[in-house]
């Protein structure tokens, strides 16, 4: 499997440098130019601890979408109690892909980061780790999580990220109209295509050209994958790539409109 990836990635490399040289240079440079895991080994020892975890918390669950459920009134909000260990082995970032984000973010050198989803924290702190200089702010509709999260900051020595606490529907309005515009979006807490597209809308107009965002799971569902389709056609996104679990989304007027499939 691994002589795959790697034949794969040689592929993509050389046949998308043809066509464009900015696609080159991000994919040589950042997609697939991993670091030393040493860079990450006590984040990683961390995720190793939440995957051991017995806590109990309370989660809240917001409805279809799980807790992170876009368009939701009150009182439509639900608490059930899982063991942190449960979480953290099925929602939880992998770390190919936190890599990845870490590589965009010191790529793009991103001054303002914002995520939709933190969960235990595991992404937002290669995120944070990415941007020393700059801030990190993340988004979770559970409080009990964003409580774990905000433990795992202090005891990572992260003092560039905020926690918000709150329903996306309540807290992403606020967020985007207080904030600077963010260089890059990583949204990882919706699993509804409707919710998906609501998400977009709300931020299209503080995107800047030169933002990227990235979007967890555009395969979780039928509806997440046509709201992905939908999203990628959108006349200020000049170019999408799919990585078969996430997307990523371009807005640089100077590129060309261009949809690709990277074998990541």
């Amino acid at each position: 499997m691994q002589a795959l990836n790697l034949a794969m990635q040689r592929f993509f490399r050389k046949a998308y440098g043809i066509h464009s040289p900015f696609l080159y240079a991000l994919m040589s440079d950042c997609i697939f130019e991993d670091q030393d895991s040493v860079l990450f080994r006590d984040i990683e020892m961390r995720r190793r601890w939440l995957r051991r975890c017995q806590q109990i918390i309370r989660v809240r669950d917001f409805g279809q979408g799980g807790r992170f459920a876009f368009f939701r009134g009150p009182g439509r909000s639900s608490y059930r109690a899982k063991a942190v260990k449960t979480i953290a082995r099925s929602a939880l970032q992998p770390p190919k892909y936190c890599r990845l984000l870490y590589r965009l973010a010191s790529y793009r050198k991103a001054e303002y980061v914002l995520e939709l989803g933190t969960s235990l924290g595991i992404s937002a702190a290669y995120l944070a780790r990415a941007i020393p200089g700059g801030r990190l702010v993340t988004l979770e509709g559970c409080p009990e999580l964003s409580r774990i999260a905000r433990e795992g900051f202090d005891q990572l020595a992260i003092g560039n990220a905020e926690v918000i606490t709150g329903a996306f529907s309540e807290t992403l309005s606020r967020v985007v109209n207080e904030q600077e515009r963010p260089d890059l979006v990583f949204i990882d807490g919706n699993h509804s295509g409707s919710a998906l597209i609501g998400i977009l809308d709300v931020l299209n107009p503080y995107l800047k050209t030169s933002s990227v965002v990235l979007i967890d799971d555009i395969r979780w569902s039928p509806s997440m994958w046509q709201a992905w389709k939908s999203i990628r056609d959108y006349e200020k996104v000049r170019l999408s790539l799919d990585l078969w679990k996430m997307g990523v989304l371009f807005f640089d007027d100077a590129l060309s409109k261009e949809k690709h499939l990277i074998g990541f």
